[in-house]
């Protein structure tokens, strides 16, 4: 059965306090008869890329409003920018919803929401 909407928090968030609106809206749809799954990106990115280190976390973080001029962002940030939407892509193919919502609260996610939208339009889901 295919899932009806999944709904990702984007990094980075804080990850000591999650957001609720993802489950709230994943309440919300289920409620009305769709499924629904969520998943928190920030942290499995966290987790996946970083290693459970949050100072290269916070490092990575801070430098995402500046991810749309690449000439201000050092290798080792863009490779991992560039692993994560990867990371990112290939989670959103494997579990393949209908539809895919954003959790976008902050510029730092507007940004990486940016790059992911980017990928998904070049190359496709």
């Amino acid at each position: 059965m295919q899932l009806d909407l999944l709904i990702c928090s984007l990094p980075p968030s804080y990850l000591n306090e999650p957001s609720l609106a993802p489950a709230l809206l994943k309440s919300a749809v289920e409620k009305h008869g769709f499924s629904c799954r969520t998943v928190d990106f920030s942290l499995q990115c966290f987790k996946s890329l970083f290693n459970n280190d949050y100072q290269r976390w916070l490092a990575w973080s801070n430098t995402l409003p500046d991810h749309i001029d690449y000439n201000s962002v050092n290798d080792e940030h863009k490779l991992l920018l560039e692993q994560a939407v990867d990371q990112f892509v290939d989670m959103v193919n494997q579990i393949n919803p209908q539809y895919l919502a954003l959790s976008v609260f902050s510029m730092w996610q507007q940004r990486f929401a940016y790059h992911v939208c980017k990928k998904i339009k070049t190359n496709g889901l």
